[in-house]
C-alpha cells in the first residue's frame, strides 16, 4: 500500500513539473494567432510522455510492477487540482511530499464491482483485502481510494441510491433565527438573535486528555533523535513520529465525531442558522 501511494506521487509531481515546465507553450488557433495552452492539454501531453517514453526507461523498470489505473488516476486527480486553481476554489497545485497524506486511487475498467457484505472486501487490481469493520450490506462501486492515517490503512467507495425521505421531525424545527460565533475558549456560542439568550457549547473532556497526553508523550521524548537541519531521525525517532501519529489520529476522530453530532443537533432543532456579526 506504501509503495502504491509513493508511486501515486511520483506520477502526480511527474505531471506538475511537466505542466510548470511548459507554461510557455503556445498553439496555433483557427484563425491563426499563438494561443497559450490551457492546463488541461498540458496535463493530457504529460501523461502522453509519461506513457510512451518515461514507462518504457529501463531506470523506471519498477514503474510495470503497479497497477496502470494507479498513474491515471493521479493524473485525473492533478486535472482536477488545476480545475479548482482556475474556479478559485483552492491555491496552485503543489509538488506532494512523503509525510504529506498517503492515498491512491484504483478503478475497474469494465465497470462496476459487487462489494458482499463481511470483513472481505475485493479491489480492482489490487485483490481481496481483510476489513476491520464490516461492510453491512451488499451493494457495488467502481472506483476505490485508499488512505493511510496514523499508520491505519482505510478504503473509501461511493455509491448510487434513492434521495433519503425528509424526516418527519424536521417539520417541527423552530422558526426563530439562531447565530453561532465559534470562540477560542469556548468552541462556540449559538444565540437567538431576537432575545439576546446565549448557549455557550464547550470541547468534550476527551479531547482535552488526549491533547494533554500528546503534550506529555512529547515533554517525556524531547531529547531523542527526532531528525532536521540535515540529520536523519534515529530509530528511536521513528517510533516516537509513528506513535505521535496515532495520538494525533485519535484527537482527529474524537473532534470530527463532536462536529458532526453538534450541527446534526443544532440542524434537526433550528432552521435558521447564521453568523454573527459585530460591529467594531
Amino acid at each position: 500500500m506504501a509503495q502504491c501511494a509513493a508511486y501515486a506521487r511520483f506520477v502526480y509531481n511527474y505531471g506538475l513539473s511537466m505542466v510548470n515546465g511548459t507554461s510557455g507553450m503556445t498553439k496555433v488557433n483557427k484563425c491563426g494567432q499563438k494561443v497559450s495552452l490551457s492546463y488541461s492539454l498540458r496535463i493530457l501531453e504529460a501523461k502522453k510522455v509519461f506513457t510512451n517514453y518515461v514507462k518504457k526507461q529501463p531506470e523506471y523498470a519498477w514503474i510495470n510492477n503497479y497497477s496502470s489505473r494507479i498513474y491515471q488516476s493521479a493524473f485525473q486527480h492533478l486535472g482536477e487540482a488545476f480545475k479548482r486553481y482556475k474556479e478559485g476554489i483552492s491555491k496552485y497545485p503543489k509538488l506532494k511530499r512523503k509525510k504529506d497524506r498517503q492515498s491512491f486511487t484504483v478503478y475497474d475498467g469494465n465497470g462496476k464491482v459487487k462489494i458482499n457484505p463481511g470483513k472481505k472486501i475485493k479491489i480492482p487490481t489490487l485483490g481481496t483485502f481483510r476489513l476491520w469493520e464490516s461492510i453491512p450490506y451488499t451493494t457495488a462501486s467502481q472506483t476505490f481510494t485508499i488512505s493511510r492515517t496514523a499508520e491505519k490503512w482505510f478504503v473509501s467507495f461511493s455509491i448510487e441510491t434513492s434521495l433519503l425521505p425528509a424526516h418527519s421531525l424536521l417539520d417541527e424545527r423552530s422558526e426563530e433565527t439562531f447565530g453561532i460565533d465559534v470562540g477560542v475558549k469556548q468552541f462556540a456560542s449559538i444565540g437567538n438573535l431576537e432575545l439576546g439568550e446565549n448557549a455557550l457549547v464547550s470541547l468534550p473532556g476527551s479531547i482535552k486528555l488526549e491533547q494533554l497526553k500528546i503534550a506529555k508523550f512529547q515533554w517525556r521524548n524531547r531529547n531523542k533523535q527526532l531528525g532536521g537541519q540535515g540529520k536523519p531521525p534515529s530509530k528511536n525517532g521513528i517510533k516516537y513520529y509513528k506513535k505521535l501519529a496515532k495520538y494525533h489520529g485519535r484527537v482527529k476522530n474524537l473532534r470530527r465525531d463532536f462536529i458532526e453530532k453538534t450541527t446534526t443537533n443544532l440542524a434537526s432543532k433550528v432552521k435558521h442558522v447564521c453568523a454573527r456579526k459585530f460591529k467594531c
